[in-house]
């Protein structure tokens, strides 16, 4: 199948789609609370898009790192929101909210953590 790899991880091996493909649309009524400081006093003209990005849930945990520590940190470099679904829901992907540079930065680390990981 096109767009997809095999990795190991563990003595197991993963299908992984490699394309990082997925609709986005425009999300709207956010408190500004919330957000960064770098997103509150934006132009009028930059909106704030999700993106779910294709990634097998047996490596959901990489993402989330030992008690959030890894996710803390992409939010903190890419001030993107990237939401992990719960292990009982058997998604496989996760999802990225926020501006388009800050939405690439969070897919770019995500996949070099991914890559760290699985060539352990």
């Amino acid at each position: 199948m096109d767009g997809f790899q095999i990795y190991e991880v563990g003595g197991r091996r993963y299908r992984v789609r490699t394309e990082l493909s997925g609709g986005t649309s425009g999300v709207g009524g956010e408190n500004s609370r919330d957000q960064p400081a770098s997103r509150r006093n934006i132009g009028p003209g930059a909106k704030s898009q999700r993106k779910e990005v294709p990634l097998a849930r047996q490596l959901h945990r990489f993402i989330i790192g030992h008690g959030g520590s890894t996710l803390r940190k992409l939010y903190e470099q890419s001030h993107a929101k990237i939401t992990v679904p719960n292990e009982r829901v058997k998604s496989d992907s996760v999802q990225i909210e926020g501006l388009p540079d800050e939405i690439e930065k969070a897919e770019q680390m995500i996949e070099q953590i991914v890559q760290e990981n699985i060539h352990k």
